[in-house]
């Protein structure tokens, strides 16, 4: 069990350090049209070219780590730049994707007959 947990911990930090890479292109600046680049830090003349950069880095964090946070995260991030390229359809699917997920690790629900033999505590049939 150390094993699993071990390369569930690497996977993670694998996947953070990949979707830190893809924030910081997300998150440079937009320049200014009269303003000098300067070198070692990421700048974009407009948020679709900065997107446009952004979204497959996301993707590919979210394809490779999906089962981990970060790749979770990724994959909402990817969404949004598919948005600010006015790729609908697509940010859709990468929703709906997301969305999968999180429905197939939602634990279900006990059945009628465990929750309706539950006893009701009494500050609820109270009021």
């Amino acid at each position: 069990m150390v094993d699993g947990n071990f390369t569930n911990d690497r996977q993670t930090v694998l996947a953070s350090a990949a979707l830190d890479d893809a924030m910081k292109v997300y998150n440079a600046p937009i320049r200014q049209a009269n303003v000098p680049i300067e070198t070692g830090e990421p700048t974009f003349p407009d948020t679709q070219t900065r997107s446009q950069e952004a979204s497959p880095k996301f993707a590919a964090v979210a394809v490779k780590f999906s089962s981990t946070n970060p790749g979770k995260l990724a994959r909402y991030y990817e969404a949004l730049t598919l948005l600010d390229l006015e790729k609908q359809n697509q940010a859709l699917e990468s929703l709906k994707k997301l969305w999968a997920a999180a429905i197939r690790n939602f634990p279900r629900w006990p059945s009628t007959k465990w929750r309706t033999s539950m006893p009701v505590p009494v500050r609820l049939m109270t009021q």
